[in-house]
Parts: structure tokens; sequence; C-alpha cells
């Protein structure tokens, strides 16, 4: 006798089959969609980090909070792709939110129809702490003394300087008022030059030319020092090539010069020491923890040497590099009407303004950073 066939297992492959499905889409979902959103969230917290960065920039150069978060919405939404970008400032951060929404490929089965990445940067302006490109002249900066803020050099935006001569510091060249105010902080010593010497800086410590220190500075005055100076070097002085550099200097950034206008980086010092400031026990001179010697070279005995403690930003707009009136400059020009001064047609000058804001070249951000009105930006977040 036949017993009847069961009928209960017919459509179970069907069941099965749709199950598989089902999971298939969900791995598909994970691997596909789960790849798209990392991706997303990879370009919104790049379009937060190019948002904060130019925000702060902006902020930076022009302080203007309404014209950073402009900017930083800019760069967030419209150069980097972001669909939403809510921008906030506070005491010197930037700070941008944003969020980039997709639709899924296979998520919509499983309910969820659209990925959505959120990503938050922040970003400042700071002080710097070493700079590429330098010029081989060191600027003053006394703090802690009679400024308002031992954190600020101050520096008068407004004002040209001449911030390099061809007269030996020992001369009395600085008037107490006008273009050739070397007094900048008012504390009543000359912040141009600390004695015995010009302030050309021989920047890695030791010549490594044929042909001396000369070779040397005209390859920086027209490129720049090409390695990083670090802040916390006591760097050495240059001396006895003066005229040769005025030379370089006036093909390179006066008028006509390939470098017209454009912003160099200079050294700011806030001591000085006739000879090596780790052993000499002379007013001035004062080891802090941490110091080094550009290229690793003490200063010799009898030597000037500075102490690098920022860098600020500097326009030169003209170098007067041959002796006589047809060659002169205008601060030169008002020096020369001031008696005391020291400088006549015969000296060679080399004068221009500084700017504050953002400098290509800086780096780093101290916590004990100087403000002397060059800044670097950098990502808080």
């Amino acid at each position: 006798m036949k017993r009847p066939v069961a009928q209960a297992e017919q459509g179970q492959s069907l069941v099965i089959f749709t199950l598989l499905l089902f999971a298939l889409m969900g791995m598909l979902a994970l691997t596909l969609d789960g790849g798209n959103g990392f991706l997303q969230r990879r370009l919104a917290q790049n379009a937060a980090d190019a948002g904060a960065l130019a925000g702060a920039r902006e902020l930076c150069i022009t302080g203007d909070r309404d014209q950073a978060i402009y900017r930083a919405q800019e760069y967030a939404i419209d150069r980097n792709g972001a669909l939403e970008a809510e921008v906030t400032v506070d005491t010197g951060i930037v700070t941008v939110n944003t969020m980039i929404s997709v639709p899924t490929t296979f998520g919509n089965v499983l309910g969820q129809p659209e990925l959505t990445a959120h990503a938050t940067a922040s970003a400042g302006c700071f002080a710097p702490s070493g700079g590429i490109n330098v010029l081989p002249v060191a600027w003053s900066c006394r703090l802690g003394e009679e400024t308002a803020d031992p954190g600020i050099c101050d520096v008068d935006y407004d004002k040209t300087y001449i911030i390099m001569d061809s007269e030996s510091g020992s001369t009395d060249h600085c008037a107490p008022s006008g273009a050739i105010d070397c007094d900048f902080d008012d504390d009543g010593r000359n912040d141009m030059f600390v004695g015995g010497d010009r302030s050309w800086l021989d920047l890695d410590g030791a010549t490594n030319y044929s042909c001396g220190g000369a070779c040397e500075l005209k390859d920086w005055v027209e490129n720049g020092f090409n390695s990083e100076i670090i802040y916390h070097t006591w760097v050495p002085e240059q001396s006895g090539v003066a005229n040769d550099i005025f030379h370089t200097a006036e093909d390179t950034y006066d008028v006509g010069g390939p470098k017209y206008g454009e912003v160099v980086i200079l050294p700011v010092f806030d001591k000085a020491c006739r000879g090596d400031p780790d052993t000499e026990e002379e007013s001035g001179c004062e080891w802090h923890d941490g110091d080094q010697y550009a290229g690793g070279e003490a200063c010799a005995s009898g030597q000037w040497c500075y102490h690098i403690i920022s860098f600020s930003a500097f326009v030169i707009t003209c170098v007067s590099d041959t002796p006589g009136a047809a060659n002169s400059c205008p601060a030169k020009d008002e020096a020369i009407g001031i008696p005391g001064t020291g400088i006549d047609n015969s000296t060679r000058t080399i004068e221009g303004y500084f700017v504050e804001g953002f400098v290509p070249g800086l780096s780093g951000r101290p916590s004990d950073g100087v403000d002397a009105g060059a800044y670097t930006l950098y990502l808080t977040q």
C-alpha cells in the first residue's frame, strides 16, 4: 500500500531564497552604503577643516568676524561640497560644523533612504615657533619691561622703519621721534641695534660658502634662509659685508626688483649677548631652558649673539645702496634732516613697513609664543 506524498515541504525554497535575498541586500547595504558613509564622513571632515582654516585666516588678516564666517562657509560649502555649514567665532577660534547627505543604493530597502555625515573642525591664528625663508636681519622686541602686554611686541603698522643701515651700532643714528624712531617700545633703549655692529645674522652658525659670509647673506637676501629657524635659538652676527648685501637687496626688493612689495619674514630677538650666552655673565646674556645654537655652534667670544623669540612680517619699500643724493629713500631723507641721527647721503639703508596677519613660511603653535604680528594657522579640533 502506497503512502501519500507529503505536501508540507512545497514552497520552502522560495522562503529560503527570500530570506537569503534580504540578507544579501543587508550585506550589500553594509558594504557599499557603509563604505560610502565613511567616504562622506571624510568629505564632511575635509569641508569642515577647509572652512575652519579659511575662516581663521580671514579673521587673522581682517579681524572681521562676519567676513570670517562668510569665508568659512564659502570654503566648506562652495569649494568642498558640504550641504550645510554652521560657523561660530569665539575668542579668535573659528569652529565649523558641516553636514553632507546622500541617498543610499541598497539601504532604502532596509528603511534607510539616505546617509548623513557630520563633522566638526576648529582653527585659529597663533604666534609661530618656527620660520623658513627668513631674511637675515634681526629685529628687537623687548618684553615685560614697559609693554602693556608682556606677550606682545609693540609695533606701529602705519610707520616706516629703517631695519638696516650701514652705520655701526655704536653710532647714535636713532632720533627720538619721526621715521627713525628706534625705540618703538618706549623703554628708553635703542631697539634697532644692541651695540657694536650691524645686525646681519649668520643663520646657519657657520660660513659654508667658499667665498665667505657675503655669499651666504646674498643668497639669503635673495631667496631667504632655506632651513627652518626655531624660536629659542641663539644666532650670531654676520658682519663686515654690508656693501654687497645692500646692492643685492636693492636688486631684489626695490622698485622693479623681482620681489618688490612681497612680505619677508624677520627673526625677532628679545635678548642679545656679546659672547657665549651659556657662559657669559654680562647684562643681556641669559640662557633659557630649551635654548639652542644656530648650526649647533656656540657664539664666539666678543661676537654679538641674538636670542630669537618670534617672527615679524615686513615689506621692503626702498633700498638705498649707493652713496649720494640720487639714490635715496623717504625715511632716510627724513633722518638726514634730523640732527644727531648719524645718517647722511653716504649711508646705505633698507626701509619699509611691518604688516600683521597670516604669513606663509611660519609654523608651529608654541604655548609661550610671542605675538610679533606674524601668525600661523593651526587646526585645534
